[in-house]
């Protein structure tokens, strides 16, 4: 409910960025907030054992279907 609430503060605040700097300015800004989450998330030791874990999971499920 709170998150849903700061969509109209968001699209007001880009708004306002994007008469004060410009569009492409405002592009490439969040382009890189999205690169900096990726790059993030991609270091991360925690998602790196997130998908180890996935993967373990999927394995033993193929071998389950194996077996019938």
């Amino acid at each position: 409910m709170i998150a849903r609430s700061g969509f109209p503060l968001g699209a007001l605040f880009a708004a306002g960025f994007t008469e004060w700097m410009g569009l492409s300015l405002l592009f490439t800004l969040l382009g890189g907030i999205v690169l900096t989450a990726a790059a993030s998330a991609w270091f991360s030791p925690v998602y790196r054992e997130l998908n180890r874990a996935a993967m373990r999971n999927s394995e033993e499920g193929a071998r389950r279907v194996r077996i019938r």
